[in-house]
């Protein structure tokens, strides 16, 4: 038997590329190759360990030693400096009996200095916590390991293999195949990388602990936070009670291929790996089979703009097949709260591809519908929970709309907004936006009484000025969501408007205007609008239709718009040059500009059948699709804002398992109150109740999880560099507990040496003083 010193140590090395070699440490370059007859197979290279590695656990204390150590000679050279040469007769006779003893009185200080050297530096040093790295054991405190596990709990680990084991029940087994071959004294922590636990617990367990705390995990429908997880357990190994040369940080997961190429997820990941390497031993272990298949329904969109009851509601479904085969006769039914409304039958979808389709539905009652689109039958998915997708879908029975006259007239076709309410809630009930709209006209001196939030849209008619509160309660409105239409007209003050409207936080304005313009070149001093490229969805429907009024409409006079915003985007467009009807996104909202009025005064559109279709258009894009905050990710909290008149009753939120989650009711700083409550963990429909007022909330899985495939593990390790390393099977998993180095830490045995010389300094201090009184007795 070899002792410890001699053992042979293989350690296996991913080049940056992805290849494995076996390399042993200590060579690095052909230089430093072993001799022949080292190698087998040209592979294989074993060599006797030696050396031991020597460091310490604060540094910066340690080097503080060094410098504490100068110490006694830099006193000593002082004292040297004090004496001076002084020609005096009874010194010489002296002098002349010293030097007899010079030579052991020379030995004698200047080991009496060197003990001091020594004894001021190992004390200081002693603080730096210095260790010794070796195979071997050392004598001084007992040796304890550290082994951090962060483990994959994100949906992807929910995918069943051919075996019909999951690859979460595939990642515990090769936990466990590990754990016999730990010290009893070694410290476990587990980390879980799903987005809803961020704040990763700091418990350390000991080896019957961990294996409970184990047997109670469980996957999630959530995705996983790399980022997070590893800068917790590069936390969790910067605690000095274990030194971190005996700490390894062991990654369990399928190392999902969304989590690890895409650029920015991926991108982040791979950079807290990289520093958790470089710190300590990781070691990558991965929980999947290669090849899977998976087919899922990515998504279900509502792309009806606004959706009111007895008006068709235009849906779309989307489905993935993440397989390398072609499936074929995929059907997908649509349901709410049970009751089937459409089916999309998918003919095939190619390998690797997705196909979607769109259908309508008609909504007889007002209020949220919980919509679920569910593959049906036989269809190779690999993961369940992402066989489902759900939208939540705010139908209403009119859609408020608050126009601001700034210029009222006798009776409301004399002012600007009559026009635009004559759009909206035509007296003809096939027009286009009969029965959506519920158009409300007020003075703009009326506008501080009411209640934005009240409004799917504000426009604002010819308004002049505004005080500065009401810009700013817009502002927050818009950012909220709300939708804002600004036409201009003679009052506008454009100084006031470029200051309140584009030079405020938020801008509402797409831009900076300028003074009205006739424009110049046309007959009469006219010009028309056409549409801008690319070509805006508002307007989509217009790109074949030449003849429209809209093309023909003739514009007088107009507010130049001199500067867009990077967040606006031009729809319409004078033949000038100049934009005619710009939109920029604002907040959760967003808000637009027609450049010229909403009456016959600068322009003769509101007299052509397409004013109401753009209008309407318009005015449908500017309302958001109302209630779309009601559907989000697992992971997400849910955020509803309370209503005035409910602020007294109670509030319930009820899961799709039929339990209740709690939330809390916070107030904003202009006084609104929100419900907040989650994150929620599981999809499906939940249900919000607030006395007689029920909302259905649509959760769905992360759409990236649902992709099977896996990104190899040599790569990763490749990619990290530094200390990462595979544990590909179970053999390595085997020999794992013996791999790692052990470091001891050597405080006890240096305070031993230092109480040590502590005793011998006096002695030898006293015996040099001793010395030097016989020879000057002499």
């Amino acid at each position: 038997m070899q002792p410890d010193d001699d053992r042979l140590r293989v350690v296996r090395h991913v080049d940056g590329d992805g290849r494995s070699a076996e390399r042993v440490p200590g060579f690095t370059s052909d230089a430093d190759a072993p001799p022949d007859g080292a190698r087998d197979d040209g592979r294989m290279i074993a060599v006797p360990v030696l050396a031991q590695s020597f460091g310490f656990v604060n540094p910066a204390i340690a080097a503080a030693a060094g410098a504490a150590a100068l110490v006694p000679i830099v006193v000593h050279l002082l004292n040297r400096r004090r004496h001076k040469r002084v020609v005096w007769a009874a010194m010489v006779f002296l002098l002349a009996a010293t030097r007899q003893s010079r030579r052991r009185l020379f030995v004698e200080q200047w080991l009496l200095l060197a003990l001091r050297v020594v004894l001021i530096g190992l004390g200081v040093a002693a603080a730096g916590r210095p260790f010794l790295s070796s195979s071997g054991g050392v004598a001084g405190e007992r040796v304890r390991a550290r082994r951090v596990f962060v483990l994959d709990d994100s949906l992807s680990m929910q995918t069943r293999g051919a075996g019909g084991k999951t690859r979460f029940e595939a990642a515990l087994e090769r936990i466990r195949q590990l754990l016999p071959g730990f010290g009893e004294d070694d410290v476990f922590n587990l980390v879980m990388t799903s987005a809803g636990t961020r704040t990763p617990s700091r418990e350390a367990f000991g080896a019957s602990a961990f294996e409970d705390h184990l047997r109670q995990a469980h996957p999630t429908h959530l995705a996983a936070d790399w980022e997070a997880a590893l800068s917790a357990a590069r936390e969790l190994t910067a605690e000095t009670s274990i030194l971190k040369a005996n700490t390894t940080v062991y990654v369990v997961s399928d190392f999902a291929r969304a989590d690890w190429e895409t650029a920015e997820v991926g991108g982040r990941a791979m950079n807290e790996a990289r520093r958790l390497a470089a710190e300590v031993d990781l070691a990558l272990i991965k929980a999947a089979e290669p090849g899977m298949s998976n087919v899922a329904v990515r998504r279900l969109t509502v792309l009806t703009p606004l959706t009111a009851t007895g008006f068709p509601t235009r849906i779309e479904a989307e489905v993935v097949n993440h397989g390398v085969r072609a499936v074929r006769d995929v059907s997908v039914h649509v349901t709410d709260r049970e009751r089937r409304l459409l089916t999309f039958e998918f003919e095939s979808v190619s390998a690797g591809g997705s196909a979607s389709q769109d259908g309508f539905i008609t909504f007889r009652e007002a209020g949220t519908h919980g919509l679920r689109a569910e593959l049906a039958g036989a269809v190779d998915a690999a993961l369940a929970a992402d066989d489902r997708a759900y939208v939540s879908v705010e139908v209403l029975q009119r859609a408020p709309v608050l126009l601001v006259e700034g210029e009222p007239g006798a009776n409301p076709m004399d002012g600007h907004a009559g026009y635009v309410q004559k759009a909206l809630s035509p007296a003809d009930e096939s027009s286009v936006g009969s029965g959506v709209f519920e158009a409300r006209v007020i003075g703009d001196s009326e506008l501080a009484a009411e209640s934005l939030r009240d409004y799917a849209v504000v426009v604002l008619c010819n308004v002049g000025r505004l005080p500065e509160r009401e810009w700013r309660r817009l502002g927050e409105y818009v950012g909220e969501g709300g939708g804002l239409l600004v036409f201009g007209g003679d009052q506008v003050s454009v100084e006031h408007y470029n200051r309140q409207g584009a030079g405020s936080e938020p801008a509402l304005l797409p831009g900076t205007l300028g003074e009205a313009v006739r424009p110049s070149g046309g007959e009469g001093e006219w010009t028309t609008m056409t549409l801008a490229e690319p070509v805006h969805p508002l307007v989509a429907e217009f790109a074949s239709l030449r003849d429209s009024g809209l093309f023909s409409a003739r514009v007088e006079r107009y507010l130049p718009i001199t500067s867009t915003t990077p967040e606006s985007r031009v729809v319409l467009k004078y033949m000038t040059g100049d934009p005619a009807l710009v939109v920029r996104s604002v907040g959760r909202g967003t808000s637009a500009m027609f450049t010229t009025s909403a009456n016959m005064e600068w322009t003769n559109f509101p007299a052509k059948g397409d004013f109401v279709s753009v209008v309407v258009e318009a005015v449908s894009m500017l309302c958001g699709r109302p209630g779309s905050h009601r559907t989000v990710e697992t992971g997400s909290p849910i955020v509803e804002p309370i209503r005035p008149q409910d602020v007294d009753l109670p509030v319930r939120l009820t899961s799709p398992s039929g339990g209740t989650l709690s939330g809390s009711v916070a107030q904003g700083s202009d006084g609104s109150l929100t419900f907040r409550a989650g994150p929620a963990a599981d999809p499906g429909i939940y249900r919000f109740q607030s006395g007689e007022r029920t909302l259905d909330f649509a959760v769905n899985v992360p759409a990236q999880e649902s992709d099977p495939g896996v990104t190899e593990t040599a790569v990763v390790a490749g990619r990290v560099g530094g200390s990462a390393r595979v544990l590909e099977d179970e053999a390595e998993s085997g020999a794992e507990p013996g791999r790692m180095a052990q470091a001891t830490e050597l405080n006890l045995t240096v305070l031993l040496i230092v109480l040590g010389l502590l005793l011998v300094e006096p002695i030898l201090a006293g015996a040099a003083s001793g010395s030097r009184d016989g020879a000057a007795s002499e």
